[in-house]
């Protein structure tokens, strides 16, 4: 739901450009569904797994994807609600 929040297409707390281009609303939604991505397949199933360890190549590609998210998110603009 924060994700949703944060980046919907009607009213985003973060956009990542003028939403009225369809390249723009593209990327939007689809930085949106990378992050619920992360979320539910990288970080939920780590956090509950206690003692879990990761091979570490897909660790640091892990590490990879959220960079990429945080630069993104970091590179968005507020919008005002």
């Amino acid at each position: 739901p924060l994700a949703e929040a944060a980046f919907s297409l009607k009213n985003p707390v973060l956009a990542f450009g003028d939403l009225s281009d369809e390249n723009v609303k593209n990327e939007q939604l689809g930085f949106m569904e990378l992050l619920k991505g992360l979320a539910k397949g990288v970080r939920n199933p780590l956090a509950h797994t206690h003692g879990r360890r990761e091979e570490f190549q897909k660790a640091f590609e892990y590490l990879v994807m959220a960079s990429l998210l945080c630069r993104r998110i970091d590179d968005a603009s507020p919008r005002s609600a």
